[in-house]
């Protein structure tokens, strides 16, 4: 089905037709049961293959089925990870994790939560409109008033002046709340609370992995008070064991505000806070940065190259996501031109499992799938990156900077998620509006 679909992209509202909710090869929501669960699993398996496959060879498998030897996710697999991790976060008290899954079929949503199999499954069935879940994401942004209030990093497409953008509207504490409402339903709600649940993991479908979870409101605070948050690349992901958080950032490779030439379709502003976030960071880890015209893609692949074992990519800088072209159109701005998302994908660090930062504005965005979104981070994630820090619009350059470095400080002794959650709780105290704390996620599997 083909749909009208406004959406937020580069900071500006543009209508876009797409198609966001799909039932051809998954997805089915009747009652909410275990097995439609296991069925929607299985599925969700499928199509994630499909999407993967595209990602490697640009086409589309033509057919729903795996190929030869390769097992589908199942349920099982997420509750044999979610109770591995559970015990052997025992002994330190780190996590009790539980698992955030949707499913939209002919006007039904269906929201499990799946924790450790010694505790109780939760299932929410309601009647939505396509066009309320069409809206959940843009009305977010609009009511955030993000574009407002980042226009110190703000790139600008050429000929374009801020005075052209759409005013933006919207209640931000109503709209918040009917989001969380719609994705964090009584039933889920409690199931949180009553399993003890320190870690939320959300398996995205469409765009559902770019909400700022950890802005919602929830009992009289916000999510992020309560759990950390970590979207997972798929459900493949559970079929492998807990790995334990990347804490080494010896030799780390870090850029911060490149200078080079100017881009052909962008205006892309200096970024003194990345600046001083990428030199901090270079300080804390008693390392040297790659700043303004040294950070180039050449020096850090070649970075890559030579050395043995690299901790930590950490790239602050501009970004910008293609919703229409996601691997060749999605890039991140260096000295000597675009990195894009598929040049990134090439890059191999499944020997050393990087903590991968993008500093940058929309790095978690792309295109959108039913089961997730292609772009930068899951470039990254498929290029070997232990876990990818993204950003989920237009972020603001001062409030980056101490976000980024708190976070950064606390990574060195806590995984991602718990630390980047603290950084939050951190940060808002300066910089309370949502907006300027919340625009961050980590993308990956939960670590220990």
């Amino acid at each position: 089905m083909i749909i009208l679909k406004l959406i937020l992209f580069s900071g500006f509202l543009v209508t876009v037709m797409t198609s966001i909710v799909h039932a051809q090869f998954f997805e089915v929501c009747r009652t909410g049961c275990v097995d439609e669960l296991i069925e929607n699993i299985k599925a969700h398996s499928a199509h994630t293959y499909r999407r993967d496959y595209k990602f490697d060879h640009i086409r589309y498998l033509q057919t729903p089925k795996l190929l030869p030897g390769v097992e589908p996710a199942r349920l099982n697999d997420v509750l044999g990870f979610l109770d591995e991790l559970n015990d052997l976060s025992k002994a330190t008290r780190l996590r009790k994790a539980a698992v955030l899954f949707f499913a939209y079929s002919k006007g039904q949503l269906c929201t499990w939560l799946l924790p450790p199999s010694s505790g109780k499954f939760r299932s929410h069935v309601a009647s939505v409109k396509e066009e309320e879940l069409r809206s959940l994401r843009p009305n977010l942004m609009n009511a955030l008033r993000v574009t407002g209030k980042v226009n110190n990093r703000l790139p600008v497409p050429r000929g374009v002046k801020l005075a052209d953008v759409p005013a933006p509207t919207g209640d931000v504490k109503k709209v918040l709340t009917e989001t969380s409402n719609r994705l964090l339903p009584g039933p889920i709600s409690e199931g949180l609370l009553e399993e003890g649940i320190d870690t939320l993991v959300v398996v995205p479908i469409s765009a559902i992995g770019t909400i700022p979870f950890a802005a919602l409101p929830f009992r009289d605070q916000r999510l992020m008070d309560y759990v950390s948050v970590v979207v997972a690349p798929d459900f493949f992901a559970f079929q492998k064991r807990p790995m334990k958080a990347q804490h080494d950032f010896s030799n780390p490779i870090i850029i911060g505000d490149p200078e080079g030439e100017p881009d052909p379709k962008w205006e892309f502003p200096r970024l003194l806070g990345a600046r001083e976030e990428a030199e901090a960071v270079a300080k804390d880890l008693k390392s040297h940065g790659l700043i303004g015209k040294e950070a180039s893609k050449e020096k850090i692949k070649s970075r890559l190259r030579d050395q043995s074992k690299t901790g930590l990519v950490y790239l602050a800088t501009h970004g910008i996501a293609d919703e229409e072209n996601p691997l060749d159109g999605s890039f991140l701005m260096l000295s000597d031109g675009r990195w894009t998302a598929r040049e990134m994908g090439k890059v191999n660090l499944k020997g050393y499992r990087p903590l991968v930062v993008m500093s940058a504005c929309q790095t978690g965005l792309g295109k959108d799938f039913d089961v997730g979104t292609i772009g930068m981070a899951r470039a990254w994630q498929r290029a070997g990156a232990s876990s990818v820090v993204m950003s989920l619009w237009n972020v603001d350059d001062t409030a980056t900077r101490d976000l980024m470095v708190n976070f950064m400080r606390l990574a060195a002794q806590k995984p991602p998620d718990k630390s980047l959650q603290e950084a939050m709780q951190v940060t808002r105290k300066d910089h309370p509006d949502p907006a300027l704390w919340a625009g961050f996620s980590v993308f990956g599997a939960p670590e220990l």
